[in-house]
């Protein structure tokens, strides 16, 4: 049975387990600090898991669902993340930093087909663990279990992720407390260190 937000945030081994995430948020960061920070900020956050979902959502035989600059472009002004210049920066940094990769050299610009690397997934999944492992402490779930016993599973689960991302008005519009750290640069990583400093 899904928990609400205020079931997660009124139980009593929700501090714990959100200390504990926040350790292995810290730990991803320190291990890789130039993938952690697509994550640092609340627009740089929401712009990867766009890419993300485009990446697992694409049908390698239907070439209409790549992921190419222009699709990630329209996706992220459809829903208001972020300007078209600032999604078409996000994308060369994501392809300087090996983030993400073309796939061939087909194609032209706009059009020219993307993926997120090998190493992106391995680090994303470890993003995946820390927060269905605090979702299991409170409830006595076997999520993560689950999780790591169906491979498949992180293509599935990510797009279903950013979509109740880019439609939570909370998410999209936090207040004023929290929005004071997220769009700072390196703001989510600050939240980090305090949670698991508390």
């Amino acid at each position: 049975m899904p928990l609400s937000a205020e079931e997660i945030a009124s139980h009593p081994a929700a501090l714990r387990g959100v200390k504990e995430q926040s350790r292995a948020l810290i730990h991803i960061y320190e291990t890789s600090p130039r993938l952690a920070a697509v994550f640092a900020t609340q627009q740089r956050w929401l712009l990867g898991h766009v890419g993300l979902a485009l990446h697992f959502r694409r049908d390698p035989d239907d070439r209409r669902t790549e992921m190419t600059v222009a699709r990630f472009i329209e996706v992220v002004r459809r829903n208001s993340v972020a300007s078209r210049n600032t999604a078409e920066a996000f994308v060369k940094e994501m392809l300087r930093y090996n983030v993400a990769e073309y796939i061939s050299s087909r194609g032209d610009g706009r059009a020219h087909p993307l993926r997120v690397t090998a190493a992106t997934i391995e680090t994303f999944t470890g993003w995946i663990h820390a927060h269905l492992r605090t979702l299991d402490r409170i409830d006595g779930g076997a999520r993560l279990t689950t999780f790591l016993g169906h491979p498949d599973m992180l293509a599935k689960l990510q797009p279903l992720i950013c979509d109740g991302l880019l439609a939570s008005i909370p998410v999209r519009e936090p207040q004023q407390t929290f929005s004071l750290f997220i769009w700072l640069n390196n703001g989510g990583i600050v939240m980090d260190w305090l949670m698991s400093g508390i």
